[in-house]
């Protein structure tokens, strides 16, 4: 006879009769456990194959893979676009370069107004009209009101030929904003950005090639709250009137 929890219940007739050994009196009742049920309903025998699983269980395992490969698929797309991004030691070198003329540029000492070049190689051209200064307010004052020019250095050849010139101009907040021109050399048009924090602030700057040559810089140093935005010094450097 077997009670709720699962013990089953001899007497002593039917151990004596099981031939079991039965201490004390003739009514004494032995219990015996039953064993654990240790299989499972999908378990035919030992050895025995499991059941498929169902249709839902498997379209979940199938969507946990392709979940899984999409994952890794888009983070690899992402470390690869991140390879790429990543500037050359070419590109660093330009940068740095960028920056610390940005930075020279800057400076309290006043520029020098007048360059001489001893040189002649053809690179400078004539120059009539506007002043450098007048060029740059033009360039700069319909996209940065607040700006104003304080000074200016030009570099000449032989006679008129003007070879270069940097115009800075003081805005808000304590910012120098520096635009340097020069006439063409035998480079191909490409633009350079960078923004770095540096000692005195931060330089966000702009450097343009343009297709016939010319090289157009434009950069900002003081706090980073106040510099003009990469939109604005590429507007700088596209204005046509600053070459001659």
């Amino acid at each position: 006879m077997r009670d709720d929890d699962g013990v089953e219940w001899l007497t002593a007739e039917a151990g004596e009769a099981a031939g079991l050994p039965i201490p004390g009196r003739p009514d004494h009742a032995l219990a015996t456990v039953a064993p654990p049920f240790t299989g499972s309903p999908e378990t035919i025998s030992a050895g025995a194959r499991r059941r498929p699983l169902s249709p839902t269980w498997s379209r979940r395992l199938r969507w946990g893979a392709v979940l899984i490969a999409a994952v890794a698929l888009v983070g690899g797309a992402i470390q690869l676009a991140r390879l790429h991004a990543r500037p050359s030691a070419s590109q660093l070198a330009a940068q740095q370069d960028l920056v610390s003329r940005i930075v020279g540029a800057a400076t309290p000492v006043e520029l020098q107004p007048v360059i001489a070049r001893g040189v002649a190689d053809g690179s400078c051209r004539p120059v009539t009209g506007d002043s450098m200064t007048s060029r740059v307010n033009v360039a700069v004052v319909p996209r940065l009101a607040n700006y104003v020019s304080f000074d200016q250095s030009e570099t000449f050849e032989a006679g008129s030929s003007l070879c270069a010139a940097t115009v800075r101009l003081h805005g808000v907040g304590g910012v120098v904003l520096v635009v340097s021109v020069e006439t063409p050399f035998n480079e191909p048009a490409r633009s350079l950005y960078v923004s770095r924090s540096v000692s005195t602030g931060r330089v966000q700057a702009l450097s343009r090639v343009t297709p016939d040559g010319w090289r157009v810089v434009v950069g900002a140093i003081g706090p980073a709250k106040n510099l003009p935005s990469r939109a604005q010094l590429a507007a700088i450097a596209a204005d046509p009137g600053l070459t001659w």
